[in-house]
């Protein structure tokens, strides 16, 4: 009040030396104003506000079922391959199939020259022939031989004799079959069928190529794509893994797909096939296979994709990270909002993270409201005026982290 009067004082006096040099109306009027302000001030004194209370904005925390996954890198491997190989040595005279196509089992291939191997196929018949009627001979004469040695007409010996090449007679008629059952399954390679069903790929060779039985370069390869193997490598000492202990019943539809340049996933669930049981020390990682229905040819071998995997589900609180203080030591707190619109400051236990949010496992309960904006305005027990905050709800995790203090 003092300084207020020294204001006014001090407000007039220099009123009154402008009037000096100008007119003594503007200076009466100005005094009457400035005194009419002093008196208006000293009777209507500030009042200080003693029900202040900070705006902040709230939401109340529900507890649900979290699911979170783990998204690796993967690679689209085949169901099924067949490498096509020549299993006989001839020239290509044909190539009876569309590059591309689709092949049944039992498909021919390719054909290759057989004149040399139905030549070989006939002399094998008539070797067996030959080899039949010997042992016919040796037969009959074994019959004769058996009665003469009984009365003593022929020895002993040359009744052993007899019964040796009629047992020479009867192996050599099993070599001579076997030789023409070899000659058969020759023939029979010189046309080369498809051993499986799926899509052929390119021809390595075209007609008149010379290949050779058992060569190691493939000459086609057939495909099967529905099903199809997706191989996942996942590091063995990722902390946050628990797909490899997945029960049967948690690993049907556990992963879903997501390929390059789509927004959407891969129409399919995949079934976690294995997971390897050695881990190879050149990548430190463990092979997981997942295999997955590809009645539209989208998934090739080959193809590089990112596998989202369920690895647990919770039941816990998700708090968003703006609402949640770091103290020095590491411990979380959250603001929280009590009957009376006090803010109590209260320490929470979480440790996982659904995108922007703790999962809290503890320190809070269901139903409580905490404050989501004003949080740097807030001491203990200080009275607030909180507003409803809509929270982002969000019940799945696209990756699950751990937190490291």
């Amino acid at each position: 009040m003092h300084k207020l009067f020294e204001h006014v004082c001090y407000k007039t006096y220099y009123i009154f030396h402008c009037a000096c040099s100008r007119n003594i109306i503007f200076f009466r009027n100005t005094c009457k104003f400035t005194w009419f302000f002093f008196f208006v001030k000293l009777s209507n004194p500030p009042v200080k506000n003693a029900s202040y209370s900070v705006p902040v904005s709230v939401f109340s925390v529900q507890k649900k079922s979290i699911n979170f996954y783990e998204e690796l890198p993967a690679r689209a491997v085949p169901y099924l391959v067949a490498e096509i190989r020549p299993q006989v040595t001839g020239i290509i005279i044909d190539k009876l199939f569309e590059e591309g196509s689709y092949i049944e089992k039992g498909q021919p291939l390719y054909q290759i020259d057989a004149n040399l191997y139905l030549a070989k196929y006939n002399s094998a018949i008539a070797d067996l022939t030959k080899k039949k009627s010997t042992l016919t001979t040796s037969t009959a004469k074994a019959s004769r031989y058996s009665k003469a040695v009984k009365i003593g007409g022929i020895s002993k010996q040359n009744y052993d004799d007899i019964l040796a090449e009629l047992s020479a007679a009867k192996a050599d008629v099993g070599i001579a079959e076997a030789a023409l059952e070899t000659a058969k399954i020759n023939l029979s390679y010189t046309k080369m069928l498809s051993p499986v069903t799926g899509w052929i790929g390119k021809s390595e060779v075209t007609k008149g190529a010379l290949v050779t039985a058992n060569q190691e370069k493939a000459i086609a390869r057939v495909t099967q794509l529905d099903p199809i193997y997706v191989d996942i490598l996942q590091q063995s000492d990722d902390q946050n893994n628990s797909i490899r202990f997945l029960k049967d019943e948690q690993k049907l539809n556990a992963v879903t797909l997501l390929l390059a340049n789509q927004d959407s996933p891969y129409n399919h669930k995949g079934t976690i096939q294995f997971t390897d049981t050695t881990v190879d020390p050149s990548t430190n990682s463990i092979l997981l296979r997942i295999i997955f229905p590809n009645p539209d040819k989208i998934l090739l071998p080959g193809l590089f994709v990112r596998a989202k995997m369920k690895t647990l589900t919770i039941e816990g609180i998700p708090v968003p990270q703006r609402s949640t203080i770091i103290n020095a030591d590491g411990s979380k707190k959250v603001w929280v909002i009590d009957k009376d619109n006090k803010a109590i400051p209260r320490t929470i236990i979480a440790k996982k993270m659904i995108e922007d949010s703790w999962v809290v496992e503890s320190g809070l309960e269901s139903g409580e409201d905490i404050v989501y904006e004003g949080i740097q305005k807030l001491k203990p027990n200080i009275t607030v005026t909180p507003t409803r905050f809509q929270e982002p709800g969000r019940s799945d995790a696209s990756f699950m982290k751990q937190d490291q203090s």
